[in-house]
Parts: structure tokens; sequence; C-alpha cells
């Protein structure tokens, strides 16, 4: 079986995604069911906060996206099926570079989201 080689305790808390300065984005990690390394993740984004995307983007859009799962090797991945809206199914990457560092990557459509909203890129530890 795969092995888990950090703490999951130790990504508990809260990132934040930082872009030209502001909050955009914000993941919570909070614990599912301890004894089995389940985590839950609450991810959620406004518009803006890659280069694709520029203040003019920083309108009400937003996005929200949540799932649970087991930390394997500091790597946990989910897709959404989207096939009952004749659109891409989603993948969602999430990498635990250290224990104050996630980087996110998306691919399709995951998570409810308004124009220009992306949940991709580096959060940091705020607490």
């Amino acid at each position: 079986g795969l092995t888990t080689p950090v703490k999951p305790n130790k990504l508990i808390g809260e990132y934040v995604r930082i872009w030209e300065k502001e909050e955009t984005g914000w993941l919570t990690v909070k614990w599912g069911n301890k004894k089995k390394s389940e985590v839950k993740l609450e991810l959620s984004a406004i518009g803006g906060g890659t280069k694709e995307y520029g203040s003019d983007y920083y309108a009400a859009h937003t996005g929200e996206w949540e799932g649970q799962a087991v930390i394997k090797n500091r790597v946990l991945a989910f897709s959404q099926d989207n096939s009952f809206y004749e659109a891409e199914d989603g993948y969602i990457i999430i990498v635990f570079q250290d224990d104050n560092t996630v980087l996110i990557q998306t691919l399709g459509s995951i998570g409810d989201t308004g124009a220009a909203v992306t949940f991709n890129g580096e959060y940091k530890r705020e607490k």
C-alpha cells in the first residue's frame, strides 16, 4: 500500500493564495476521519489570481469546491463527473509541497465557479 511520509496533522490549517498583494483564494484543511488520515477540504476563490487574469476580472465572480480524501504521499486527486452538464470532466490535484505550501492544479470544470475564476496556484499557510 501507499505510505504517508508526513504526519497529516501538520497539513491541517488555513491557506491563502495571494496575487498582486490581494487575497484571491482560500483553502481550509480539516480532519474528516483522523484514524484513517482522511481530510476534508474547503476551497474558495474569486476572479483573478493568475497571470492570465488581470484586475479587470475582480468582479463578483466566486468559486467554491469541497472534497474529502485520504492523504497519500502529500498528494490528493479528485475527479468530478460532468456528463450531466455535457461538459468535460473536471480534475483537481492538490500537492502539499511542504508544511506551509500547497499547489493546486485543476483540469476541466471543477466545483461551482463563476467567470474567470480559477482555483489554480500556490497557497501559503495563514494559520
